[in-house]
């Protein structure tokens, strides 16, 4: 008969979430941060291109098939556009993406 030595199971520590959850909070805060901030860029450069183009957003709206609607929201900071839509304008204006 072969005796083994019976030993007492190991307690794992339990990780700190507290202190890897204030680190997540705070990493979301600033991509967040960094996401308003390539909106808004990305608006004033919609605009200003639009503008240089002698385009009105109705006329930019029937060179992209992006309606007037949409066009006035995403010039003033909406986020919501989406990479399709994005081409589809900066196309329109003469700055053609490779997505």
């Amino acid at each position: 008969m072969i005796k083994t030595k019976k030993t007492k199971p190991v307690k794992e520590e339990e990780p700190k979430v507290e202190a890897k959850t204030v680190d997540v909070k705070a990493d979301i805060i600033e991509n967040l941060k960094n996401f308003e901030n390539a909106a808004k860029a990305v608006s004033k450069a919609l605009k200003f291109l639009r503008a240089e183009a002698g385009l009105t957003q109705a006329q930019l709206s029937k060179e992209s098939g992006v309606s007037v609607r949409s066009i006035r929201r995403y010039e003033s900071g909406d986020p919501s556009m989406t990479i399709n839509t994005l081409v589809k304008l900066f196309d329109s204006l003469g700055f053609f993406c490779k997505c």
